[in-house]
This record gives C-alpha cells, sequence and structure tokens, in this order.
C-alpha cells in the first residue's frame, strides 16, 4: 500500500511539473493601421506619376508572454496606381512612414489606482524602391530598407505591465489586374514582462483562492499521514 501511495505522488508531482513548466499567459491585444501611400512624385524625374498606397487594417490577435516566436498579423494591403506604360515606371529611395496602434485589451478596464496606459502609436520609417511599375499594375521587383529596427513601448495596467515590441515582417506585391489579390505587409508583435509605473508585468497579485495545484498536494498528503499513523499505532 505504502509503495503504490509513493509511485501515485511520483507521478502527480510529475505531471504537476509538467503542466507548471509549459503553462504561459497568453495577453490579447488589437491593432489598427493608418492608411498612407509612397508616391513615384517625391522622388527625382519620375517617368511618370505613380503611388503604392499602403491601405491600413484593423482586427485583434494575441501574444504568448515571453515566446521567442512573435505572433504575426498582415497591417497593410498593398496596391498601385500608375499612368506609365511598358516599360514601366521606376523609382528608388521613396520615404515613407508607418503608424499603427496597439491596444493591450487587458488593461482597457480601470483599475483601483487608476494606474492604466492601454494603447501606444508605434511608427515605421523605410525608403521604397520600385521597378517597371505599370498602369497594369505590373511589378518586375520591388524592395523597401528600413530606417530602423524594432519598437518597443510599454503597456498595461497595475500588475500586469508589459513590453510590445513591433518589427516589420515579410511583404507581397500585389498581382496585377487582380484586386482579389493585394499586396500585403506583415508586422511581428512580442510581448515580454515589464516594470511600469505602480506594477510590474512579473508580478501578480497574490490570489486569495488556492491554486488547484494545491488542493491535489493536500489530498496527495492526506493518505500518506493516515499510513504513518497506522503505522505507528501498530509500533506501540
Amino acid at each position: 500500500m505504502r509503495k503504490s501511495l509513493v509511485v501515485m505522488g511520483a507521478a502527480v508531482l510529475a505531471s504537476l511539473v509538467l503542466t507548471t513548466s509549459v503553462r504561459a499567459d497568453s495577453i490579447p491585444w488589437a491593432y489598427v493601421a493608418i492608411s498612407t501611400s509612397a508616391d513615384s512624385n517625391d522622388n527625382v524625374s519620375p517617368i511618370s506619376h505613380s503611388t503604392v498606397f499602403f491601405d491600413g487594417a484593423s482586427g485583434s490577435s494575441s501574444s504568448i508572454v515571453g515566446s521567442k516566436n512573435p505572433t504575426g498579423v498582415i497591417i497593410y494591403n498593398l496596391r498601385t496606381s500608375s499612368g506609365a506604360s511598358d516599360p514601366g515606371d521606376s523609382f528608388k529611395d521613396v520615404p515613407f512612414t508607418l503608424q499603427a496602434t496597439l491596444t493591450d485589451l487587458n488593461s482597457t478596464l480601470p483599475t483601483a489606482t487608476g494606474t492604466v496606459k492601454s494603447s501606444d502609436t508605434f511608427t515605421l520609417s523605410g525608403k521604397l524602391t520600385v521597378s517597371n511599375l505599370t498602369k497594369a499594375g505590373n511589378i518586375s521587383q520591388a524592395s523597401i530598407v528600413w530606417d530602423q529596427g524594432p519598437v518597443s513601448k510599454v503597456m498595461g495596467s497595475d500588475g500586469a505591465w508589459y513590453t510590445y515590441t513591433a518589427t516589420p515582417g515579410f511583404y507581397v506585391v500585389p498581382q496585377p489586374n487582380n484586386p482579389q489579390a493585394p499586396g500585403s505587409l506583415q508586422l511581428l508583435v512580442s510581448v515580454t514582462p515589464a516594470d511600469g509605473p505602480g506594477g510590474s508585468g512579473s508580478e501578480q497579485p497574490p490570489s486569495a483562492t488556492p491554486e488547484p495545484a494545491s488542493f491535489v498536494l493536500a489530498c496527495l498528503g492526506l493518505p500518506l499521514m493516515i499510513v504513518a499513523r497506522r503505522r505507528r499505532m501498530k509500533v506501540a
């Protein structure tokens, strides 16, 4: 009996350790991107007026806190406009600026102290180079050179502050004469614990309700205590 209880206890403890090690918090957030464009008139001597439009997207997603794999969302849809015929319009290093607002959905409710920062604006700038853009929407080549690396902002509320880091991801140029296949630009978002005014993302307020693991351990210890008591009674 004693041996069976010991084996059962070891199995339960191993299960608890494994469950605790893989458990992670998922933080929901929302995004809204502001539409903008990159115009060939901003460059020197364009062949013809051409524009690449960045149509801002909006939605919601979530990230695992501390995960090495950021969450990717399509933050912009891309489309083109040009008056140029073959061979098309080509322009180089046209500057553009993208702005997207991220919102920590867990911190949109008021707290006891009122210390909340639920959203912030992330700005990413770069230079766009396009080759042979025609009125039919053909693009032989497009490239983006970003002016900076990842952008980080701290958001949250008391007891749950997080650093949101936004990084440009992949981009796809639009397909010619196909409104159903626009280009796209991805944003990669990662979330890590952070210190904030009056709180820390690495700590959570204590809970008055015991964790399920505490109940399991208590139930596991009870039969072991009974066995020990019986052995003492037999010895006596």
